[in-house]
């Protein structure tokens, strides 16, 4: 008797477009690119400065102690992990284990400047103007944009930030170590399927999406990129991204400039659907007005109901006139 093979029909991908580096940043090639509104990689200068590594950056911190993350999730959504532990450990151990460790996913994400709290002023002297006085970012202007916040981000191999996006353009520079990055247009949130909690991070998982579960990510067309040593990535306001560490990797974003308008974050939160809706209509009360505390998922903070009341707050004189929009008959 014949035997027959049955195959499954394979389920369909989004599709995917290469982004290919645009060669050294110049001023005027990041202005066109900008004024586009597209995502773009450009090339630094090798030879601008001593090239970066483990053991330079373990040397400039030296043994400062760190708040981390430890065992962060290979697989599923990284928003959903419970097993992540939260540590305090100093610099130079925190390197070594990068180093030395095959199996534990370790990360740490150290605020250098930012609009509200300035410079950090626990970090060794001299190190943040090390830092600054090399980022590539400052070739277009960055120095003296308003309101700049940047971040170092240090990470073993297998480290993921999850579909989301910024609110601000970002300037993303890979100091060393290798990062996949996936993007997609900010047009098409209702592929990326908002959370509810937090429409700015998605519920589809970047590296296995459950097409079954989120069917629409199918038709969503996708920019891919492997981030190499020196490389600069420029990821517009509102386009979701997805990076993962391909090895022992270290990296610094810098996000500037005007904020996504309001309108701009109700179409995404439209896109979540019913659901969606009516969670940030309690979120907006309950964490806004009553001022309840809120489980921040991972890598996230505000809650969506949060960023909304302090959005409307702008518009409307006090607390009270936003109350009368949940109690007025």
């Amino acid at each position: 008797m014949e035997q027959v093979r049955s195959q499954a029909t394979p389920q369909p991908r989004p599709r995917r477009t290469r982004l290919i580096p645009r060669g050294i940043l110049t001023q005027q090639g990041f202005e066109a690119l900008r004024l586009g509104g597209r995502p773009g990689v450009f090339r630094t200068d090798p030879n601008a400065s001593e090239p970066w590594s483990i053991e330079r950056i373990a040397q400039l911190f030296g043994n400062m102690d760190v708040h981390a993350s430890r065992n962060l999730p290979r697989t599923g959504n990284v928003f959903e992990a419970t097993s992540v532990e939260e540590i305090v450990i100093p610099w130079n151990e925190f390197v070594s284990r990068l180093v030395s460790s095959t199996t534990d996913t370790a990360y740490l994400i150290l605020n250098l400047v930012s609009p509200s709290e300035g410079i950090r002023a626990h970090l060794p002297q001299g190190v943040v103007e090390t830092l600054l006085s090399q980022l590539p970012q400052r070739t277009v202007g960055l120095a003296s944009a308003p309101n700049p916040t940047v971040h170092l981000w240090l990470g073993t191999g297998g480290t993921r930030s999850g579909w989301h996006f910024d609110f601000s353009d970002n300037l993303f520079w890979q100091m060393f170590g290798t990062k996949h990055v996936l993007l997609g247009d900010g047009a098409e949130a209702r592929a990326f399927y908002p959370r509810s909690n937090c429409h700015y991070n998605s519920r589809v998982d970047a590296d296995d999406p459950d097409l079954s579960r989120f069917p629409r990510y199918a038709d969503a067309t996708l920019l891919d990129c492997t981030l190499a040593a020196g490389d600069l990535l420029y990821i517009p306001r509102g386009w979701w991204h997805s990076l993962r560490s391909l090895n022992v990797s270290s990296s610094i974003s810098c996000v500037f400039g005007d904020e996504l308008p309001l309108s701009r974050h109700a179409k995404v939160i439209l896109a979540g659907g019913p659901e969606a809706w009516k969670r940030v209509i309690s979120d907006v009360f309950m964490q806004g007005l009553l001022r309840h505390k809120y489980k921040r998922d991972l890598y996230s903070g505000h809650s969506t109901g949060e960023f909304m009341y302090r959005r409307l707050r702008r518009r409307l004189p006090g607390r009270k006139s936003i109350y009368r929009l949940f109690v007025a008959t």
